[in-house]
């Protein structure tokens, strides 16, 4: 069996939908209310100081409290991840409270910069881009050198974009202080390094929780753009509207932490085909970048032709990059799905069967649903590879994977795990599961024409649940109970089905909620039945016992002769008193005597 995540896994259920929109609505209202008290300053400059320094500490720890959870929660690098970016982020509230202390305790009205808040500060970029590579969950090389080279694209696009808008203005406002110089540097610059690592990363392999935590960090990064460039020139004071960025990226930071609690920290297969919009995303900084140069320089620029051809090269490079991208996605796209499909039938292989499972596992921790895992064999499968040929048994797995694909919902999932095994993987209520496995026996009632012989096979069901109220189940588990139930219904004789529900004194024995077991007449390949009447014969299950095994003819003819040999002797002792062998005919000697 399959195991779920390695030692990576995550055994906790994470937070269900509900649950997220509900926190997410309650830190934005709180949002909201803090944006209206700064916008109107209400109660005062020293109110209003108040208001912001205490809400922005609270949204940092929020975050900080929510990446604990997060890495209590995970294991591995991605414990270690969380643990880095909860470790920036209270750097970041004592740096916090260093500032309110400044302007709420000691009364500055413009607090130091530079000051020992801003060493607090640093530290979060610092812990984040340590957490953004340590989530990353890229490990061949070939996406590590895709994820350098993306970087390399994204940082210098990031760099120019900031140096026109931000670095150059702080660059120049400097002053004689170099301290405060660096200072004001350290934040756009580590930012876009911050920016630069989460964007390529997500990139490499996609996940809820790092779209959410990419996006907060671009929203912390632009707060702190706009904080440089407001503080090189003076112009930033406490309970600026600027604030509510740091704090609404607070927020997402910490859904993203909350996001990332049950969700599988390995890459999973969808993610090893990225979108074409996921592949374009390292070059839209560079659009940006170039659209952006282009305003600055083209009015110093007295060419026209020449900044034209610049721009049409510029163009021409990226669309050509674009329609490479784009061959490149759909060869993966083929190879993948080539790579989780059974190619005789059609269907998912085994390895999507036991990744679809594995989502459906995460997913029934988060919204409380019941799996229903079914293993079908089939019976007297080995009969016609033997009398009619490898190809013709090929030709009936297809028919045989038509006909259940025609019995089940859309929303379900069909597999073929190898040779004459299929599976199917039930998401829904325990009758709409019981519904399928009786119009699957249903289905199989009529014989299936192969080369122009009529075969009449029936299938073997074994059938497993996974309920809300259950004990967490593992993908391996289910299979196993599946494999166990289904090797059931064949020792009872075949097409049948058997259950195996755990918490039952007896494994086998199905629950109230399912009906009585159906079975029908086990048919040889031409169709004739073998065993029991036509039509349907409602049988109560039991436990199996082992059925008995009785010796081979040889054995049994040789016990025979035996026991003859000891009933002879046993007269031949009680007749003369002594054994020996009894004579029928007198010798001829004793015959002329007489």
């Amino acid at each position: 069996m399959i195991p779920r995540g390695g030692p990576l896994a995550d055994d906790r259920p994470g937070l269900s939908a509900r649950t997220l929109l509900f926190i997410a609505g309650i830190y934005f209202s709180v949002l909201t209310v803090v944006g209206f008290w700064l916008w109107q300053r209400w109660g005062g400059s020293f109110a209003t100081r108040a208001v912001d320094d205490i809400s922005s500490l609270s949204g940092i720890l929020f975050a900080a409290l929510c990446s604990a959870w997060a890495a209590r929660s995970a294991r591995g690098r991605v414990r270690h991840g969380w643990r880095a970016m909860t470790a920036g982020l209270l750097g970041w509230a004592i740096g916090e409270v260093i500032w309110s202390y400044y302007e709420l305790v000691l009364g500055y009205e413009q607090s130091p910069y530079p000051s020992l808040a801003d060493a607090f500060y640093l530290m979060y970029p610092v812990g984040a881009g340590v957490a953004v590579v340590l989530l990353s969950t890229s490990k061949t090389g070939r996406s590590r050198i895709r994820l350098v080279l993306d970087g390399l694209i994204v940082a210098a696009s990031l760099f120019v974009v900031s140096w026109i808008s931000v670095i150059e203005n702080v660059f120049r406002a400097g002053g004689e202080s170099h301290l405060a110089l660096a200072v004001s540097l350290a934040y756009p610059v580590a930012d876009v390094v911050i920016i630069t690592i989460a964007w390529a990363s997500a990139v490499v392999a996609y996940r809820p929780s790092m779209g959410l935590l990419v996006a907060g960090l671009i929203i912390v990064a632009l707060s702190d753009s706009v904080f440089s460039g407001l503080a090189a020139v003076n112009d930033y004071y406490t309970g600026n509207l600027i604030d509510l960025g740091w704090l609404a990226g607070c927020g997402v930071l910490g859904l993203a932490a909350l996001r990332s609690i049950g969700e599988p920290p390995r890459e999973q297969a969808s993610a090893l085909v990225p979108r074409r919009a996921r592949l374009w995303l390292p070059y839209l900084p560079l659009v940006l970048a170039s659209c952006v140069a282009t305003a600055k320089i083209l009015p110093g620029i007295n060419s026209i032709p020449f900044a034209a051809a610049v721009l049409v090269l510029v163009i021409g490079v990226l669309a050509r990059q674009f329609v490479a991208l784009a061959e490149n996605q759909r060869l993966l796209s083929d190879v993948g799905r080539l790579a989780f499909t059974d190619q005789l039938t059609g269907l998912a292989n085994r390895a999507r069967f036991i990744d679809r499972l594995d989502h459906a596992v995460v997913r029934q921790r988060r919204e409380r649903l019941t799996l229903t895992v079914l293993c079908l064999d089939l019976d007297r499968f080995k009969a016609v590879n033997d009398e009619l040929g490898h190809p013709a048994g090929d030709e009936l797995l297809v028919r045989v994977a038509d006909r259940l694909s025609a019995n089940v919902r859309s929303t379900d999932t069909v597999a073929r795990l190898g040779g004459d095994e299929f599976a199917l993987l039930i998401e829904g209520p325990v009758d709409d599961a019981v519904v399928v496995a009786d119009r699957i026996l249903e289905a199989f009632a009529a014989p299936i024409v192969v080369d122009g012989v009529a075969l009449a096979v029936r299938p073997s069901i074994g059938l497993t649940l996974a309920t809300a109220d259950m004990n967490q189940s593992s993908v391996s588990s289910l299979i196993r109970q599946a494999d166990l139930a289904m090797y059931a219904a064949k020792r009872d004789g075949g097409a049948c089905v058997r259950s195996f529900v755990p918490d039952l004194p007896n494994p086998y024995e199905l629950p109230r909620r399912l009906p009585v077991v159906i079975e029908r007449p086990t048919p040889g390949i031409d169709g004739s039945a073998v065993g029991g009447a036509e039509g349907l014969a409602p049988q109560r299950p039991a436990a199996i016992p082992e059925p008995p095994r009785r010796p081979p003819l040889a054995v049994r003819l040789a016990l025979l002769a035996l026991l003859a040999g000891l009933v002879v002797l046993a007269f031949s002792t009680a007749l003369r008193g002594r054994p020996g062998p009894i004579h029928v005919l007198l010798p001829a000697q004793n015959q002329c005597q007489r």
